[in-house]
């Protein structure tokens, strides 16, 4: 028996496809939800290709260096190949996700962002800044009219 590829075995003129657990999910992407205080964390799931399709994705964080991860929720893959999930109202610190892929065979290997702040000093600067670029909108309409 030789092996083609991962999962994939050829003996004479028999060819099998032997499912394995998915592969490692792409781009792991953590982006600032300041209005939230959160993260939104955006992958591309893996190609089938030699790997059994993803049934369900784990999403865990760790806060500021913590020793264990905390599960956050669990994420089916959608039509599109990009998956999502929003983590809002997080504590202040720093955050990095692991996003672990799961179906029938078993658990694949973790993809893991890099880190992202979440501060909400930041945050209600963002909201006073917006509010006060519409109340001097506001004034000038006001003195134009």
């Amino acid at each position: 028996m030789s092996t083609v590829s991962p999962g994939y075995y050829i003996r004479g003129d028999i060819f099998a496809d032997i499912a394995g657990p998915p592969a490692r999910p792409s781009n792991l992407q953590l982006y600032p939800q300041p209005l939230q205080h959160g993260l939104r964390a955006e992958w591309d799931g893996p190609i089938w290709g030699m790997h059994v399709p993803v049934e369900t994705y784990s999403v865990e964080a760790l806060k500021d260096n913590n020793k264990y991860w905390q599960y956050l929720d669990t994420v089916r893959p959608t039509a599109a190949r990009v998956c999502h999930y929003q983590a809002d109202h997080l504590e202040p610190g720093t955050y990095v996700f692991r996003i672990i892929p799961f179906n029938h065979v078993g658990s694949g290997p973790p993809a893991i962002s890099g880190a992202a702040q979440v501060d909400w000093a930041t945050d209600r600067y963002v909201d006073e800044t917006q509010r006060s670029e519409t109340e001097s909108l506001g004034r000038e309409t006001e003195r134009y009219d």
